[in-house]
């Protein structure tokens, strides 16, 4: 089993790092979901990341990391009804947020699952607030339809 990951059991997603558990949260208590695109695809990626924000904590989350899929599924009901997923475009991340490189210093802008405080949010453009379908990426992983432009879901 993968030392890093994302479960879900009984309405309560956890986050894994390092082989133990480090967030724990309620489905329902999520109040944002943040897909975030690199603001410079060519030296950071293009694939988005995923910054889940709860009350006391905020959560990142490479889109590779494993159990993302039930993740995200367990927290689109919440999502979807209040309308909490917002687009961002973000600069490089805080040296927080990043992979370690040998396990000493954080100097790719490489995201890596970990809870962090809120305040860690970094100054970033965003846009929303969307159902999950309205965002591609999102819709995409959790096997949605796009909504076409102009339509809500």
């Amino acid at each position: 089993m993968a030392k890093d990951r994302l479960e879900v059991s009984d309405g309560t997603v956890r986050l894994i790092a390092g082989g133990r558990t480090a967030a724990e949260a309620a489905c329902e208590a999520i109040d944002k979901l943040f897909v975030v695109v690199h603001e410079d695809p060519l030296f950071q990626g293009d694939e988005p990341f995923y910054v889940a924000v709860f009350a006391d904590r905020l959560w990142v989350v490479p889109d590779d990391t494993p159990g993302i899929g039930e993740f995200l599924g367990a927290l689109a009901p919440a999502l979807d009804r209040g309308r909490r997923v917002y687009r961002a475009v973000s600069p490089p991340r805080p040296f927080a947020w990043r992979k370690r490189v040998l396990g000493l210093l954080p100097l790719f802008p490489i995201p890596r699952l970990a809870a962090h405080p809120l305040s860690t949010i970094p100054a970033w453009r965003e846009e929303g607030p969307f159902a999950p379908a309205e965002v591609a990426e999102l819709a995409a992983e959790l096997g949605l339809a796009p909504a076409r432009p102009g339509e809500t879901s």
